[in-house]
C-alpha cells in the first residue's frame, strides 16, 4: 500500500480529522456520533499496543449501538465521573494517509495529545490514532474505525469516561 501525500486533494479528509477531535473536545456528542457510519462503526481503544482482537482486554470496544449507550450516558449525566463534563484539548500531529481497498476508502493515522481537566486532576493522554473513513463527496465522509492506541496503558490509568 503506499502512504498518499496530504496534497493529493486530501485536505478534505484531513479537515474531517480536526472537526472530529473538535467535537469531542467540545463535548458535542450528537454531532459526533453523527459523522459515524451507523452499519460500519467501530470505536476500539486496547488494552496493550497489539492489533485489534475481541480476544484482547479493551479500554474500549464499542459497535454503533454501543457508541449510541455511551453518549446517551455521557449526556444525561449518568457517568458520574463526567459530572460536571471534562474539559479536553487535544493536538494532533501530522497526518498519514493510505488508500485502503478501494477509492473511496482511506486509513488516516496521527499520533495526539489530549490533556483532560477535572476538578481534581489533570490528566495528559497520548498515543496514536488510527481512522478509517470512507469519502463519500465533498461534503459527506463517514467514519468507520476509530483505534486508538494509548501510551498511559502501560501505567494504572484513571477511568476513560469521555471521547478519546
Amino acid at each position: 500500500m503506499t502512504i498518499l501525500q496530504s496534497g493529493e486533494s486530501l485536505s478534505h479528509l484531513g479537515a474531517f480529522i480536526l472537526r472530529e477531535a473538535e467535537l469531542a473536545d467540545d463535548n458535542l456528542y450528537d454531532d459526533w456520533l453523527g459523522l459515524w457510519s451507523p452499519q460500519d462503526a467501530f470505536y476500539y481503544v486496547p488494552y496493550d499496543q497489539s492489533e485489534e482482537s475481541s480476544k484482547r482486554v479493551a479500554v474500549i470496544r464499542d459497535d454503533y449501538e454501543r457508541l449510541c449507550e455511551r453518549i446517551n450516558r455521557l449526556k444525561g449525566g449518568q457517568t458520574h465521573t463526567q459530572n460536571p463534563p471534562s474539559k479536553l484539548c487535544r493536538v494532533l500531529g501530522p497526518l498519514a494517509f493510505e488508500q485502503a481497498g478501494s477509492p473511496d476508502l482511506y486509513t488516516v493515522w496521527t499520533r495526539f495529545i489530549c490533556v483532560e481537566v477535572r476538578p481534581d486532576r489533570q490528566v495528559t493522554w497520548a498515543g496514536k490514532v488510527t481512522y478509517r473513513l470512507r469519502d463519500q463527496g465533498p461534503d459527506r465522509i463517514e467514519l468507520h474505525r476509530k483505534i486508538v492506541h494509548l501510551v498511559n496503558t502501560t501505567r494504572p490509568i484513571p477511568a476513560l469516561s469521555f471521547i478519546i
